[in-house]
Formats: structure tokens, sequence, C-alpha cells
């Protein structure tokens, strides 16, 4: 199984899928539940980004109709992380862009 020996890469996968999934299989045991949760938890994700960047809100309910939020939901695929990171990536630059450039560097070289 992919999660059984966790590595930095995959042949065909980016490893970001397995490790969702074998800490979720860590923290609810190995059963189907904790293998769909991480695509359940990304894709809850992601919604909630559109629900926090668009308006008007009334169009939220036509976007849970689509098939990444229908079927994508409970399908862990590569895409899964990676939307839900792209998506938290928005919130941040939406952020950054609303503070006019004045951004508090962590560390600065």
């Amino acid at each position: 199984m992919l999660v059984e020996r966790l590595q930095l890469s995959y042949y065909d996968h980016p490893p970001m899928t397995a490790y969702l999934i074998r800490a979720s299989t860590a923290v609810f045991g190995n059963t189907l539940f904790a293998i769909r949760l991480p695509a359940v938890v990304s894709t809850l994700t992601v919604l909630a980004v559109i629900g926090y960047l668009t308006r008007p809100r009334s169009l939220l309910p036509l976007v849970v109709c689509t098939p990444l939020f229908t079927v994508g939901a409970v399908i862990v695929t590569p895409d899964t992380p990676l939307l839900m990171f792209w998506a938290l990536y928005l919130v941040w630059l939406v952020k950054v862009h609303s503070l006019g450039g004045e951004v508090v560097m962590v560390a600065r070289w």
C-alpha cells in the first residue's frame, strides 16, 4: 500500500496524498473512513475558500453541485491536496493584497 512506507516522491504521484492518508490512518485506524477523510477535509477547505472569496454567496449551492464537490469529495487523488493548498494560497494572496504590501516577513535575508 502507498502509505505503509512513506517516501519523498513516488513514480506517478506526489507524496502529499500519501502523507495525508498516513496521518489520517494513524489517528483513526486503518479504516475506509480514515482513508477517505483527507479528501473530504480538502474538499471542504476548498469550498470554504470559495465561499470566503466569492460574492454573492447565493451561488455557493451551485458550486457544491459540480463534480469536484460531489464525486471528488470522497476520491483521494493527487489533485485533492493540490487544490486545497492552492485555495489556501489564494486566501493568503488576497490577505497580502488587502494589506497593501505591508507584509511582515518571518525571515529576511
